[in-house]
């Protein structure tokens, strides 16, 4: 079921939520399968309705720095970084220490575990009325595209997820920076690696440095359509039953996913084509190839 983000729909959102219920609400990159994080039969909910991994930890969302002060070792990262913690709220997860035992039951039982303030007034709003940290991870089938819109949600779970509707306007998922010994990218976003770098005072290469952290959307193949997917530059590797994306395209982030579930939808399509010349080094087009492997897309 889907529902108008109303006053009295998201107070009905959040009381769902308290009672230990999951509901699907809106960020600004993707929608989230929303719960209370201290509860640990809604985290299992959550991973149930998913089919998730148990080893893969959820992202913890929170309205305030304040409030997560309360559950995980913030403030020596925050005199350390204080740049990096004004990019919230906006599309930045950072993996800290967990303070509050109780949120092992989402950080695969890790000792740090990813937090972020979303900037989407609609979430915020039911967090607020909640009043506790909430897990929230893509609200897709595991593997599968992270939903943008919220038919993709309804479509997903079969309507059985209250789906409360809202903007996902940047399309793809947060960039997850650990504070974890020294500082590492763990996955990219829309958040560029140089400011990324900037704010933290260290240099790119340094940030992209592998980590042996578990992280969200990087142990197991993610964000996967149904059919194949295929990039390339030459186009008369392009048949006539092929759904073909631009690579040029403009606003092609934002419609990434999107774009990837209609053509699932279509029968007559036998694979996703990306066509064009993505640049391994500038920002987004090294987002969207980070996508495109962790989906196992091939390139020719």
């Amino acid at each position: 079921m889907i529902l108008e983000p109303t006053q009295e729909n998201i107070r009905y959102a959040a009381d769902l939520i308290c009672s230990g219920e999951v509901v699907a609400l809106p960020t600004e990159t993707v929608y989230g399968l929303a719960c209370d994080a201290l509860n640990s039969e809604a985290v299992q909910l959550v991973y149930s309705l998913k089919s998730r991994p148990k080893d893969n930890p959820l992202i913890c969302h929170f309205v305030s720095l304040d409030q997560i002060g309360l559950f995980v070792h913030l403030d020596e990262y925050l005199d350390k970084y204080p740049e990096l913690f004004k990019l919230w709220p906006g599309p930045l997860t950072v993996i800290l220490p967990v303070k509050d035992k109780r949120l092992l039951n989402i950080s695969s039982n890790k000792p740090y575990l990813g937090v972020r303030i979303p900037a989407n007034d609609i979430f915020l709003e039911v967090a607020k009325i909640v009043d506790k940290p909430l897990a929230a991870p893509s609200a897709n089938k595991s593997g599968y595209c992270s939903p943008t819109q919220a038919e993709h949600v309804e479509r997903d779970f079969e309507g059985k997820v209250i789906v409360l509707r809202g903007p996902s306007p940047l399309g793809i998922e947060s960039t997850i920076v650990s504070l974890i010994n020294s500082p590492k990218i763990l996955r990219l976003g829309l958040l560029p690696v140089e400011l990324v770098a900037e704010k933290l005072g260290v240099s790119k290469e340094e940030l992209l440095k592998k980590s042996h952290l578990a992280s969200p959307g990087s142990k197991y193949t993610h964000y996967s359509p149904s059919k194949p997917v295929l990039c390339v530059k030459d186009k008369s590797l392009i048949k006539s039953d092929d759904f073909v994306i631009e690579s040029f395209s403009e606003n092609l982030v934002k419609n990434f996913y999107s774009l990837l579930r209609e053509a699932d939808l279509k029968p007559e399509v036998s694979r996703i084509v990306i066509h064009g010349n993505l640049d391994a080094n500038k920002f987004p087009d090294y987002v969207i190839i980070d996508r495109l492997k962790k989906m196992g897309a091939y390139f020719e």
